[in-house]
């Protein structure tokens, strides 16, 4: 049997996983379900056009309640599977949708535009167009926050990664003291990420995007470049795609009954 050689020299290569063309935003919810009424107007409006999206949850509860609070906002829109353009995966997901989901997402045209996921839709999932990854809920580790924001902007074009936290993510026991950091911090976002990452801090310099108010939400209230608001980013539009008009917010208004909507807005 041979032996290895104690004496061979080795060398150790390590990537910060950093992402020029994605912008990172968080932004303190209450987890009202209505804070995400911007993508449902998307949907409305732009259809099978709106930007491919995916919105991972803490957990199934929480992929379920907005898989319905969507369904039911999008009125009859969805009910086809063929034509649906919301999606659910989860370990308790029917074979069938998960099927769909897998199949249908990765198409370039396809009719599926937003998919609510844990972390169930992880491993092995390589779609390069999702130009959006939101996260219902501070994640629970920047090493799993990097890897699931990392789904979007794969084809090299400009994409967002967005957290919605509330107090209860970031308690102690719900996330690690890191995601906690990263949530809190009036610092640049990926500054404070590619930190997390790095090995050795000599020598290295972060890639900022230009203008710098596309880096993240934090740089963006900092902007002085005269084209962007300091104004809350989030609740808003996340670009020129995103419309939040008052007959929008109206149509969303009239697809719920009185009663659905009282059940959402107290539900997580």
């Amino acid at each position: 049997m041979k032996t290895l050689d104690k004496d061979i020299k080795t060398s150790i290569i390590s990537v910060i996983p950093e992402r020029p063309n994605l912008s990172y935003y968080v932004q303190k919810s209450s987890k009202n379900l209505a804070d995400l009424d911007w993508l449902i107007n998307d949907l409305l409006k732009f259809e099978k056009s709106t930007k491919k999206t995916i919105i991972y949850c803490r957990n199934i509860v929480s992929c379920s309640n907005l898989y319905e609070y969507f369904r039911l906002s999008l009125d009859d829109r969805s009910e086809s599977l063929d034509n649906r353009l919301i999606g659910m995966f989860h370990r308790s997901t029917a074979d069938i949708n998960k099927s769909h989901v897998l199949d249908e997402f990765q198409k370039l045209d396809s009719s599926l535009r937003v998919v609510f996921a844990t972390i169930a839709f992880e491993m092995g999932i390589d779609i390069p167009d999702i130009e959006r990854v939101i996260h219902w809920g501070g994640p629970r580790g920047l090493e799993q926050f990097s890897q699931e924001s990392g789904r979007a902007g794969r084809d090299g074009r400009s994409a967002v990664s967005i957290i919605y936290f509330s107090g209860y993510d970031l308690a102690k026991g719900n996330c690690s003291g890191e995601v906690r950091e990263f949530c809190k911090t009036e610092n640049c976002l990926r500054n404070t990420l590619c930190a997390y990452f790095q090995l050795d801090t000599s020598g290295y310099s972060v890639i900022k995007p230009d203008p710098p108010c596309t880096c993240c939400s934090n740089c963006k209230l900092k902007c002085v470049c005269g084209f962007c608001s300091e104004s809350q980013f989030l609740g808003r539009e996340l670009d020129n795609s995103s419309v939040l008009d008052e007959d929008f917010n109206t149509g969303i208004k009239r697809a719920l009954t009185l009663e659905q909507r009282r059940y959402f807005v107290k539900t997580y």
